[in-house]
């Protein structure tokens, strides 16, 4: 269903800082879903019961044209069984180019299985849109103020009481780690299941100079930003990393002029996000978040000697965490819901506190 422009009531961006009143009065604005297993469209989001209410929430402060982000973002509210003030409240970040379409077709129904056996308390889950643009990419920067503020103020609106969990998926995963460590006191805990860190194959010598005869060629971000591919997968996220982790070279043209990067800029961009430098240091607030990490053996985008990584520099920083659990069978998508279940499961006794 796709309500018109001239539908919506009230001002979201007031309601999202604190004032958001009950879905069916504040400033909404329908969107269209896209086809294939996911196009069923779900019950309306109802007070104590099952459903979806999609959002387009104003965001000027996170719009930047030149790589495709804009003004607004997409947040898909799915209520998962008899959900009420004791509802355990998720922020679900999706990984890239993943849509809240594509979450609803996934890990929706996990959820509803676990919520449905007593296995989880009913949920109430705040899904933001992956596709982003590139300048969005990994909820960095300015996406993670937004995100620490708006959406815990959409639970609370809602009557959900108690701190929201992180979930997150690649990209999204570590957007979830990073914005718990920046943000310990809003979050209740943290689920990544195969989060992007280390960046060495989206950032590897051969990626940068696909990207670069691509730019010289007058193809460029800009341009996947508004028609993105698949086909060029590795180079947008790697101009998500640049977007997101070194704004200044977010001058494409001058950045590459038909060449590659400097090696050096492409270290410095990997370091960034390898573990015991993102995370080697963080706040004591978040060594008393529980955090549930998840790698795929089989994963051929996130490699499963990263993760691990990623989960000794946690262990160093905050002794006594929990252990990395690998599927053996696992690939980057085929245990998202799996792990998705298995990770709340075990947050849940700490979550609303």
């Amino acid at each position: 269903m796709k309500k018109s422009e001239n539908s919506t009531v009230g001002n979201s961006t007031a309601a999202f800082s604190g004032g958001f009143r009950p879905l069916s009065n504040v400033f909404v604005l329908c969107v269209a879903l896209l086809g294939g297993p996911s196009a069923a469209q779900p019950l309306p989001l109802q007070p104590g019961g099952p459903g979806e209410q999609v959002l387009e929430v104003p965001a000027p402060g996170l719009a930047s044209p030149g790589v495709g982000q804009r003004g607004r973002v997409t947040v898909a509210v799915h209520g998962v069984g008899a959900w009420g003030p004791e509802a355990l409240p998720v922020l679900y970040l999706p990984g890239f180019d993943a849509g809240t379409e594509d979450v609803r077709a996934t890990v929706l129904p996990a959820l509803t299985a676990a919520v449905e056996a007593g296995r989880l308390r009913p949920l109430l889950v705040a899904v933001v849109d992956g596709r982003k643009g590139l300048g969005g990419g990994f909820y960095a920067g300015s996406w993670g103020d937004w995100l620490a503020t708006a959406v815990p103020g959409l639970f609370r609106s809602l009557g959900v009481k108690g701190k929201p969990v992180l979930v997150g998926h690649s990209m999204g995963a570590l957007g979830a780690l990073r914005l718990a460590v920046a943000e310990p006191d809003v979050f209740a805990g943290v689920v990544a299941v195969s989060p992007v860190t280390g960046l060495e194959s989206v950032a590897s010598a051969r990626v940068v100079r696909r990207a670069a005869g691509l730019l010289a060629g007058g193809e460029g971000p800009s341009q996947w930003a508004r028609t993105p591919t698949l086909a060029h997968f590795r180079e947008r996220l790697f101009w998500a990393a640049v977007a997101a982790f070194m704004p200044q070279q977010r001058s494409w043209a001058s950045a590459l002029k038909g060449t590659s990067l400097t090696a050096s800029t492409r270290r410095a961009l990997v370091a960034q996000l390898e573990p015991q430098h993102a995370f080697g240091a963080v706040p004591r607030g978040f060594c008393d978040l529980p955090v549930k990490l998840y790698a795929g053996s089989r994963d051929v985008l996130v490699a499963e000697a990263s993760v691990k990584r990623l989960g000794e520099a946690l262990a160093t920083a905050c002794p006594g965490g929990d252990a990395t659990r690998v599927r053996h069978d696992g690939d980057h998508l085929s245990r998202l819901p799996e792990d998705v279940v298995e990770g709340l499961a075990g947050l849940a006794a700490h979550a609303g506190r």
